[in-house]
């Protein structure tokens, strides 16, 4: 019998903070849909674990930097987006500029110094890599390569040609629970007849597999039930089947966690994505991306109201048995045992304990 996490994981500052250094900071990050920035000279900026971060596009596609000038640390561009000024960044301090690769192409009254070298003081790079149609980066100073660490999912999805789909709708929540308790609600199906009567109907709750389940990833697929063809609000199609999938992957809908910040779901016909951005211990901001066919929905073939009503119910089920959990975990009772239908929740246990260096759960 394995019992569960602590409650102190899931309500100890100085846990939030072992997180940034040991996870966040030191990890390969889910941060925005690529075609967020589709147009060369376009920006945006974000902030993850207090860390302000600029993503331009350039001729040579996407870059990403911190978002600070490398004079005296100024925040430079204050607005979450927009188009560069002839291609520039220039700072509101002293007017250090840099162009859109992160070069440093003006730093007035620095010529006199003869020390001084301007290629030494481009903007700082953050390490990012486009990953089915998603910016992934890593903040540490020496990442782990990204093909590295995402080998076992690297063309786990490539069916699904999750690059050439496009976001549809979204939804975002701001979930009133720790993160884990997310990560943890998603790997399992033992709550789903209880919480998710409608879910359990489309898909027969013990069905549920792993064909990935150590490690930063886990999940796998569920059987769609008799009659239904995909998840939505009628268990009908909303779109047309993704062209590449295979007979059996025409009859599942799977549900796979990437640690520490990304949710993926293939459908039949469409594919869900959530991106998760903690915010503090007992808060997580959470956006959830429905990815169709475009031709499809140039045509008219598709319907995503449905898949998004359906799981925009399915959602806030969860969080809110999420938020109870976070609620109950002040009284730091002792953890209780996970179920036999819960055999992906140790193993993330497990998984994240190694990242914090934590060798068991006392």
């Amino acid at each position: 019998m394995e019992l569960g996490l602590p409650a102190r994981y899931f309500t100890s500052r100085s846990v939030h903070e072992q997180e940034s250094d040991r996870i966040f900071r030191n990890g390969w990050l889910c941060l925005d849909r690529v075609d967020r920035l589709s147009a060369v000279g376009e920006y945006r900026t974000y902030e993850i674990e207090g860390v302000s971060i600029l993503a331009t596009r350039t001729d040579q596609g996407l870059q990403t930097f911190h978002n600070v000038c490398r004079h005296r640390g100024a925040i430079l561009c204050t607005e979450p987006c927009g188009e560069l000024n002839n291609g520039r960044i220039q700072c509101a301090y002293h007017a250090w500029t840099y162009g859109g690769a992160g070069e440093l192409l003006s730093a007035p009254n620095m010529r006199n110094d003869p020390d001084f070298k301007s290629h030494e003081f481009g903007l700082a790079p953050i390490a990012s890599a486009e990953w089915n149609g998603y910016l992934m980066i890593n903040l540490a100073v020496e990442p782990e390569p990204f093909a590295a660490a995402y080998d076992a999912v690297m063309d786990h999805f490539r069916p699904w040609s999750m690059d050439q789909l496009t976001i549809k709708d979204q939804r975002i929540y701001n979930v009133q629970a720790n993160w884990k308790l997310v990560f943890q609600n998603f790997s399992e199906c033992y709550h789903c007849p209880t919480v998710h009567p409608a879910l359990a109907k489309l898909t027969p709750y013990q069905s549920a597999t792993n064909d990935i389940d150590s490690g930063p990833f886990q999940g796998g697929p569920m059987q769609l039930s008799d009659g239904t063809d995909t998840m939505s609000s009628d268990g009908k199609s909303v779109s047309r089947p993704l062209p590449r999938l295979s007979s059996k992957q025409r009859r599942t809908v799977g549900y796979y966690t990437l640690f520490p910040t990304m949710f993926i779901s293939p459908h039949p016909d469409y594919v869900m994505v959530h991106r998760l951005y903690r915010q503090t211990i007992d808060r997580t901001r959470i956006e959830c991306d429905f990815l169709f066919d475009q031709a499809a929905i140039e045509s008219g073939e598709a319907d995503p109201a449905r898949a998004v009503e359906f799981w925009d119910m399915t959602n806030r089920q969860d969080w809110h048995v999420c938020e109870l959990v976070q609620r109950g975990a002040a009284s730091h009772l002792p953890p209780g045992p996970y179920s036999p239908l819960e055999t992906v929740l140790p193993k993330f246990d497990r998984h994240y304990l190694a990242q914090m260096d934590s060798p068991q759960l006392g």
